[in-house]
């Protein structure tokens, strides 16, 4: 699904970005800036954004805060993702934001709503390649080749462990924006492994099957895609969320307390990883 836009308007802020004082417009930012920066929350409690209303409203306290804290419109892109959506929010947009102190005129600040170990779901995946493709590039704020992504971290200036867990999907990053699913293959090895990441903590709903072929793995959706894995391969295999980040993502549709997906690690499936793993 195509990533939504919110623009400042749709959340209520200013069509003019203010400094600090509320009076001083910011400057423009460098076109096409040097770094494309990425950040995370660094709160330590699970962020949970349920539709729009709450995008917005997550976006509005944000800024609230971000105004106590001396740093009004700090970032220039804010990403969530509700209900299977992803959003791609202006912050202070083409302006100048203030998230990496003395890089600021040159670099875009990207924040990625999530926190402290709370890896990063697709569909918020999807909103960066869409801003970055779509928008950042084709606007000349960015440029291949000449603006270098990089998480918070690794700016000249920096001594932080942002953006977290960010980093756990930083290959898919930085793939291109694509608007197609690759389907399933047929005949493939079914796996059905623990989820591991079950924000019930009811493990009856903690299993998920999956297919897995030469172009990596699928979700399988349904109760009937459950019940084929349990038939071919007995019980569930129980997997902890590091050996399920070490492994994700899943190719495809992704159930939204899933981010990660999962290899099994029985005789069948290994067998499959090998034909994955070598192509």
């Amino acid at each position: 699904m195509t990533p939504v836009h919110l623009s400042r308007a749709d959340w209520g802020a200013p069509p003019v970005v203010y400094d600090n004082d509320g009076v001083t417009p910011r400057p423009a930012l460098a076109k096409p800036s040097k770094w494309l920066t990425v950040h995370y929350t660094g709160n330590g409690v699970p962020l949970i954004t349920a539709d729009r209303a709450a995008v917005i409203a997550a976006q509005q306290g944000l800024e609230r805060f971000a105004v106590g804290a001396g740093k009004s419109n700090e970032y220039n892109y804010c990403l969530y993702s509700a209900a299977g959506v992803g959003y791609v929010v202006d912050y202070a947009g083409t302006y100048q934001a203030a998230h990496s102190g003395g890089e600021n005129a040159k670099a875009v600040g990207v924040l990625f709503w999530v926190g402290v170990d709370q890896a990063v779901p697709d569909p918020m995946v999807a909103a960066y390649r869409w801003l970055r493709d779509t928008i950042l590039y084709p606007g000349g704020m960015c440029a291949p080749g000449s603006t270098s992504q990089l998480p918070h971290k690794d700016m000249p200036d920096a001594a932080t462990p942002c953006p977290g867990p960010v980093l756990w999907r930083w290959d898919d990053l930085l793939e291109p924006y694509s608007t197609t699913t690759p389907a399933p293959p047929e005949g493939d090895a079914m796996i059905l492994v623990r989820n591991g990441n079950d924000p019930t903590g009811d493990k009856d709903t903690a299993w998920n099957a999956y297919k897995c072929g030469p172009g990596g793995k699928w979700w399988m959706a349904t109760n009937d895609a459950l019940d084929l894995a349990v038939a071919e391969l007995g019980q569930p295999i129980d997997v902890t969320d590091t050996w399920m980040r070490a492994h994700g993502p899943v190719i495809g549709p992704n159930p939204g307390n899933d981010v990660w997906g999962s290899w099994g690690t029985d005789t069948a499936t290994v067998a499959a990883l090998a034909r994955i793993d070598t192509g």
